[in-house]
């Protein structure tokens, strides 16, 4: 399959050398219905800078360094990565490739290790997103990943590699060629890291210093993209992805001996979709198969080769979806559309393999006026577990003042069925669960207050508030001999968050400011174990902060980024004993990028964690120190002439 979408890129290289000048014709762009209709909701996109800068990381790291996302990591680069909005938990945040979920059909949970930053162009997340858009579990929010096709550019290769502290050794390879009708892209990467650093055992008498071992890492990742504009604008676009990550599982803090667990996580993803667009009409339709696989092993000692625990999970995915969009009227736009998936997965556990199917219909209209945009949303979903509720929402943004001051709202109700984990795994699956069911609601404003980048700066302001339920909250419990998921409890979430970012330009120095701030309460309303009730949740600290400074001057760049999160409970009942303390670190960054030569080349030095913070995000399990990166890039990039 992966030489079949490579060989069309091939003959367009081939030929590249005679084109002259090109015709190119208009393209029409039409959003997704996602991304369509969010604009009363608060919406954070990191821009091509950030993206580059983190060339060698994972989604994980990307949201640590720009925002006040709750990224929960089990230690070291590799690790288990999720993330958690607004005070929910890691199953109630979608994240989405090309509009499709990447969330593991058995837990829930998407794991942003297995999501290398160089795979996308576009990363952007839409908190405490509309159910009725994004689908079932975004209670917390979605995350869009996508990679746009850059059609002025004819050919471009990029080539890079970074090495740094722990035995880390990153090199990717980057692959582009079209002619304004047909675009292929291509990108290669390779992760190795040893992750060997050293850190303080708390849990042990004496508090040693400690090398963590059987800690290392080894991932490799191809993506690929064919698209062409067709006669009478129709597009299509194929995309596929193959990744598989190794990833050994050391002991936690306290413990004694050699832990002989790792884990290898593979996945195949690949999407068709079709699009046409008419005077006043666009059709959509798109498909994608998503396969993923876990192994599980648990070596007995002594003995290579033989397993005391070698757990396998299989899941396959197969989705359909279709969307109209109507702009029969000058203010106002209209949605109809709807999906079909087909789940199963085969794991030992489950005692064979399970099957469901999910289908939804899903319409959105949106009025504007001079000022005024208007968005609403409706969804009827089917499935052959459960009848969850109709899903609405329904949110305005106003610009009070031109270009200056504008004001957005947003209430809409949810949902998140249970995972299959959930309801088949063996001992102690559930059958009987309910679905999760709430609502949330936000408000917020955005402030420009200086908007001339040379003279006076570009200072902007947002705020925001926002409040929510989450009802049969589904938690695992201790039982008679083994543990089994219940409606657990009742959850409330609400807090404010303050982003704001300038920016000013001194001839050829440039200077970007930026700080964002999240105060957020996520506490048990109501539980069967009455104890639990207004204390907060696991992992959830109430305050995040993260700021950071960005400078330029000719060629030059430097970055400082810090981070501050609050105490977090490790513990239902809010133990202080074993609560987490509040941590800080910062990571410096110097570069130079080579524009005149060739643009979209650097190199460049990070440091990170310089403070050398000794902090954990998940308790026992250590996170590195102080960390040296040295990363190069060269890059050739050939544009139309227009």
């Amino acid at each position: 399959m992966f030489f079949w979408l490579l060989l069309p890129g091939l003959q367009l290289e081939a030929g590249f050398s005679f084109i002259d000048t090109l015709s190119i014709n208009e393209v029409k762009v039409i959003s997704s219905r996602a991304r369509f209709y969010r604009e009363d909701l608060k919406n954070t996109e990191f821009d091509s800078t950030a993206l580059s800068r983190n060339t060698f990381n994972d989604l994980g790291e990307l949201l640590i360094s720009g925002g006040t996302a709750n990224v929960k990591t089990y230690g070291g680069d590799g690790s288990i990565s999720t993330l958690s909005l607004r005070g929910s938990g890691s199953a109630h945040t979608q994240v989405l490739w090309n509009g499709f979920p990447l969330n593991s059909l058995t837990t829930g949970v998407a794991d942003l290790s297995l999501l290398p930053v160089n795979f996308f162009n576009s990363v952007r997340i839409t908190s405490g997103s509309s159910g009725a858009l994004f689908g079932g579990g975004t209670f917390g929010g979605a995350v869009d990943l996508d990679k746009i096709t850059d059609w002025d550019s004819r050919f471009n290769v990029s080539a890079g590699m970074e090495l740094g502290s722990f035995g880390s050794f990153k090199p990717t390879l980057e692959l582009g060629v079209g002619n304004g009708k047909v675009h292929y892209d291509m990108n290669v990467n390779y992760n190795s890291v040893a992750n060997d650093f050293s850190y303080t055992d708390n849990e042990k008498p004496g508090r040693p210093v400690e090398i963590s071992k059987h800690n290392k890492m080894e991932s490799i990742g191809l993506i690929q993209h064919l698209q062409f504009l067709l006669p009478k604008n129709n597009m299509l676009q194929v995309g596929a992805w193959y990744y598989v990550k190794h990833k050994e599982i050391p002991l936690p803090e306290g413990s004694y001996g050699e832990s002989r667990q790792s884990q290898t996580d593979s996945s195949l993803k690949v999407f068709i979709k079709w699009r046409k667009v008419f005077q006043k009409t666009s059709l959509e339709f798109k498909t994608a198969y998503l396969y993923d696989h876990l192994r599980f092993t648990d070596k007995k000692p002594d003995n290579e080769g033989n397993y005391s625990i070698d757990s396998r999970i299989a899941s396959q995915q197969l989705y359909f979806d279709f969307n109209s969009r109507f702009f029969q009227f000058r203010n106002f736009t209209i949605d109809a559309g709807g999906n079909l998936s087909l789940l199963s997965a085969n794991v030992t556990s489950y005692g064979g393999k399970v099957s469901e199917y999910r289908a939804n219909l899903i319409t959105g209209a949106q009025y504007r006026l001079k000022r005024l945009t208007l968005n609403a949303s409706f969804r009827l979903h089917f499935n052959s577990y459960h009848k969850p509720p109709p899903l609405l929402s329904m949110g305005a943004n106003y610009e009070l003042m031109k270009g200056k001051w504008w004001m957005k709202g947003n209430i809409s109700n949810k949902y998140r069925l249970p995972g299959f984990n959930d309801r088949y795994w063996q001992p102690g699956g559930n059958p009987d669960l309910l679905p999760e069911q709430g609502w949330s609601a936000d408000i917020g404003t955005e402030f420009q207050l200086l908007s001339s980048l040379v003279k006076s700066g570009l200072l902007n302001l947002e705020l925001n508030a926002f409040t929510g339920r989450i009802n049969n909250w589904i938690q695992w419990t201790p039982g008679p001999g083994f543990w089994s998921p219940v409606n657990y409890k009742n959850v409330w979430n609400r807090g404010v968050e303050l982003d704001a970012d300038y920016q000013k330009n001194f001839g050829n120095f440039s200077m970007l400011i930026r700080l964002n701030y999240a105060l957020t309460f996520s506490t048990v309303e109501k539980s069967e174990d009455t104890r639990l009730e207004g204390k907060q949740l696991k992992y959830t600290p109430a305050n995040i902060i993260s700021s950071a400074l960005r400078l330029e001057y000719l060629s030059f760049y430097s970055g400082l980024g810090f981070r501050f999160v609050g105490n977090r409970f490790t513990t239902e009942d809010n133990d202080p004993f074993y609560s987490l303390d509040p941590y800080y670190f910062m990571d410096l960054t110097f570069g130079y990028k080579a524009e005149k030569l060739l643009p979209g080349s650097f190199i460049q030095l990070k440091v990170k964690n310089i403070t050398n913070t000794q902090y954990q995000v998940i308790r026992s399990y250590p996170m590195p120190g102080r960390a040296w990166y040295l990363g190069i890039i060269i890059k050739i990039n050939k544009k139309s002439k227009l």
